[in-house]
C-alpha cells in the first residue's frame, strides 16, 4: 500500500473540499432563475386566457363544458400556485406549476374546438328534427280537418235530405 507524507494529505483532502464546495455553491445548468420563472407564469396565464376564450366559444355554441371548466380551474390552481412559489423564491417549484398549467390549458384548447363541433352538428340535428315533426304534424293535422270536415259535411247532407218540407197555410 502506498503511504502519502503529510503535504499529499493536505493536498487531497484539500483537492476533496474545493470540489465539495464548488459543487454545493455553484449554480448548476439546471437551477431555475428568475427570469425563467417569470416566462413560464407568464406563458401559462396566456395559454390560460386563449383556453376560456375556447371553452367560451364552446359553451356558446350550446356544448356542455362542464369538464373543461374543471380543467380550466385546476390550470388556475396551478398557476396560483407558481406565483405562490415565485413569491416564496422557489423559483423550480414555480417553472413546475406554470407548466403543469400550461399543458392543462392546451388540453382545454385542443378539446373545446371538437366539443364546439359537437354542439353545433347536434344543434343542427335536432333542427332538421324539428322541422321535419313540424311539416309531417301540419300535414296530419290538414288531412284530419279535411277528412273531418268530409265527414261532417256528408253527415250534414243527410240530414238536410231527410227533413221533409213543411206547407204552412196562410188564413187570411
Amino acid at each position: 500500500m502506498v503511504q502519502l507524507s503529510n503535504v499529499g494529505k493536505l493536498c487531497l483532502v484539500a483537492v476533496i473540499v474545493l470540489f465539495c464546495f464548488v459543487i454545493v455553491v455553484s449554480p448548476v445548468d439546471g437551477e431555475t432563475t428568475s427570469e425563467e420563472a417569470i416566462a413560464a407564469i407568464a406563458e401559462a396565464e396566456e395559454n390560460l386566457r386563449v383556453a376560456y376564450s375556447s371553452v367560451l366559444e364552446a359553451e356558446k355554441a350550446g356544448a356542455n363544458v362542464s369538464g373543461l371548466l374543471v380543467k380550466l380551474n385546476s390550470a388556475v390552481d396551478f398557476v396560483d400556485s407558481a406565483n405562490g412559489f415565485y413569491e416564496r423564491g422557489d423559483f423550480a417549484g414555480a417553472v413546475q406549476n406554470a407548466t403543469m398549467s400550461s399543458q392543462l390549458s392546451e388540453q382545454v384548447m385542443v378539446e373545446a374546438p371538437s366539443f364546439r363541433r359537437l354542439a353545433v352538428s347536434d344543434a343542427a340535428w335536432r333542427f332538421g328534427w324539428t322541422v321535419f315533426g313540424s311539416v309531417v304534424g301540419a300535414i296530419v293535422i290538414g288531412c284530419c280537418g279535411f277528412l273531418g270536415w268530409g265527414a261532417f259535411r256528408k253527415r250534414y247532407l243527410r240530414k238536410m235530405l231527410k227533413l221533409k218540407p213543411e206547407v204552412s197555410v196562410d188564413e187570411s
